[in-house]
């Protein structure tokens, strides 16, 4: 028995020392593997929620133009409390670009409560255009028809930097 014993060379050691880092190095990839996928599951709540935000904002503003009597008058500048902001950015430019936009005291903040955003969302309303009814040019009814509103809403999630911005069309006849 001795010699057998002597005979021995410690493979079992070794293979079972390979086998337990195989282990660790599979254990340790599923673990970065799950670290990731919730914070993209946490990140995709968050955008759900900045979303959600911006659309609660968005219905606000079409509420807003639904509850006028009278059409506005669009050839001036709304002063606050009006929350519409006629012709406020050139056609050429894109509002949702424009830094600018979102600094301007047309912007009007959300006026409900939404839970778990940094901050409350914020909206404006531009009028688009006026669409006449009538056809025929001249008549007695060339100011019957629809304005069209541009309403443009962003709201943030959980976090500050996660941001959702929408945009809708909104027609109201007077």
């Amino acid at each position: 028995m001795r010699n057998s014993a002597q005979s021995q060379t410690g493979a079992v050691l070794v293979v079972s020392l390979i086998m337990l880092l195989l282990m660790t190095i599979i254990g340790v990839a599923a673990m970065r593997t799950t670290v990731l996928q919730e914070k993209m599951a946490g990140n995709l709540g968050d955008l759900d929620r900045a979303f959600e935000a911006s659309e609660a904002a968005l219905r606000e503003g079409e509420r807003w133009v639904n509850v006028l009597v009278t059409r506005p008058d669009t050839t001036t500048s709304c002063a606050a409390p009006c929350q519409v902001v006629w012709d406020k950015v050139d056609a050429i430019l894109n509002p949702i670009d424009a830094a600018s936009t979102w600094d301007s005291d047309n912007v009007r903040v959300y006026a409900g409560e939404i839970p778990a955003v940094a901050a409350l969302p914020e909206y404006y309303i531009e009028h688009d255009e006026f669409r006449n009814d009538n056809l025929n040019v001249g008549t007695s009814n060339d100011n019957v028809g629809r304005d069209l509103y541009r309403l443009t809403a962003r709201g943030v999630g959980g976090a500050a930097t996660t941001q959702a911005i929408v945009r809708t069309a909104y027609a109201r006849r007077f």
